[in-house]
């Protein structure tokens, strides 16, 4: 199944992004041009209706990024340190406490 990117280009389930993932949402965030407004970037979710909660479980059975990898997992935090040496924003600070958080709820997820 394919999906109409915001450029008009059909893209497979698999080029998306879990819009309701917390670490999907802070790896593509942007603040700019605002920096007090940060804003998703679009492209790397699906689009509407099918970026709705609804949707969800059929776009990750067609293939919907919903685990997220190690690899990606470093490449973000790398980037998050980065973005924190040149300048650090509410982005920078939701992306570390995403950090500090998540792996402390998932290993106490992990003993229910």
């Amino acid at each position: 199944m394919y999906f109409q990117d915001e450029n008009g280009i059909l893209r497979p389930a698999s080029h998306f992004y879990d819009p309701y993932h917390p670490v999907y949402k802070a790896m593509f965030t942007s603040d700019t041009p605002a920096p007090a407004t940060p804003t998703p970037r679009e492209d790397k979710f699906p689009p509407a209706p099918f970026n709705e909660f609804k949707w969800l479980d059929l776009m990750r059975r067609i293939g919907l990024n919903h685990v997220v990898s190690s690899e990606s997992l470093i490449g973000f935090c790398q980037e998050v340190a980065l973005q924190a040496k040149k300048h650090s924003s509410s982005v920078t600070f939701e992306s570390v406490r995403i950090f500090v958080v998540l792996p402390v709820w998932n290993f106490l997820c992990s003993f229910l």
